[in-house]
Parts: structure tokens; C-alpha cells; sequence
């Protein structure tokens, strides 16, 4: 006589002897509707958010309540916005452009009066390269100043 198979997932004997070690039918498939939200998902339930045809929790009608109004000025911006920083980046740049432009200049009025204290002259050397370079970033930052305000 023959020892009946058991199943190893469900301790079961086996009715038909080919089916051990066989998966049944639809293992390892999601069931239906497997990682799809279910109906409504993401929507707030009944009974959030403002009171039904009130102004909301005891609050007047401008949403402050009396007293704790906050005053709003007109030219008042958070202190990271984009108009802000690009107004500093450009300001950065009229900055750094004259500082420049201001080395340049520096270097050529020094070699000149360098060349004309001399008593057989002299050569002195015009700096072009720090000078056009400085003139033209200071133009560029007010060019991204004027942009910045733009921008509110």
C-alpha cells in the first residue's frame, strides 16, 4: 500500500497523484485591481475643510478676526524671492565690473605719469582688457537690475 502525498504549503493530502509540486491556478498573479487606488482615493472625506455656510471657525468675514489684522505693504517681498536674487547678483556684478574697470584704469594712469616724470620720456601701457571688461559687467548687472524689477 501507498502513503498518500501531503501538500507542504497546506498539509492537505493530494487527491490527484500528478499535481504535487504544480502551482495552482493563478499563483504568483496580482489579484484584480492589485496597486490601483481604490475609488475616491486622494479626495478628502465628508466633513473636512470649512464649516457649511459659515466664514470658518469663528473667524470674521476677512478670514483675521478682529485684531490680529496684518498689515500688507505693497512693496513687501519674501527676502529668497527671484527678483530679489537676481537684483543682488546684478548689483554683484555692477560692483565687481567697476572694481575692474577702476584696476584698469588705475594701471594706465600710473605707467603714464610713470612716462612723463621720466626726464627722456617714456612708454606707458593703456590697460584695454580690464577696462572693457569692467564696462561691460556693469552694464550686464544693470541690464539683470532692471530685469529684477520687472519681475515683481
Amino acid at each position: 500500500m501507498t502513503t498518500p502525498q501531503y501538500d507542504p504549503n497546506t498539509g492537505q493530502p493530494i487527491s490527484e497523484p500528478g499535481q504535487y509540486g504544480q502551482a495552482p491556478t493563478g499563483y504568483g498573479q496580482a489579484p484584480t485591481g492589485y496597486g490601483q487606488a481604490p475609488t475616491g482615493y486622494g479626495q478628502a472625506p465628508a466633513g473636512y475643510g470649512p464649516p457649511p455656510g459659515g466664514t470658518g471657525y469663528g473667524q470674521t468675514q476677512g478670514g483675521t478676526g478682529p485684531g490680529f489684522a496684518m498689515p500688507q505693504a505693497p512693496y513687501a517681498q519674501p527676502a529668497n524671492s527671484l527678483a530679489s536674487v537676481v537684483r543682488k547678483r546684478g548689483l554683484r556684478q555692477v560692483i565687481t565690473g567697476a572694481v575692474i574697470f577702476l584696476i584698469g584704469l588705475l594701471i594706465t594712469v600710473f605707467t603714464y605719469k610713470s612716462a612723463s616724470d621720466s626726464s627722456g620720456g617714456g612708454t606707458y601701457f593703456v590697460a584695454f582688457g580690464p577696462m572693457i571688461v569692467g564696462i561691460i559687467a556693469v552694464i550686464r548687472g544693470l541690464i539683470a537690475m532692471a530685469r529684477a524689477s520687472k519681475l515683481n
